[in-house]
């Protein structure tokens, strides 16, 4: 009886075990796509600042 309760729980933990990674591996690429992502906003967001930075230096310079 020991045994069977004992192989069982072996399966259910394994079980377990092999969702959690794979929701491990899910979360870490969908932070690696998030990271990708704010990066080319940040490089948008400079881009737009410089632009902005430029237009207000001529407005001022004039």
């Amino acid at each position: 009886m020991g045994d069977i309760f004992a192989s069982v729980l072996g399966v259910v933990v394994s079980i377990l075990l092999t969702i959690l990674c794979r929701e491990v591996v899910a979360t870490k690429k969908m932070v690696a796509k998030m990271n990708a992502e704010l990066a080319e906003y940040k490089v948008l967001v400079e881009h737009r600042l410089t632009r902005l930075e430029a237009k207000v230096f001529n407005r001022v310079c004039k």
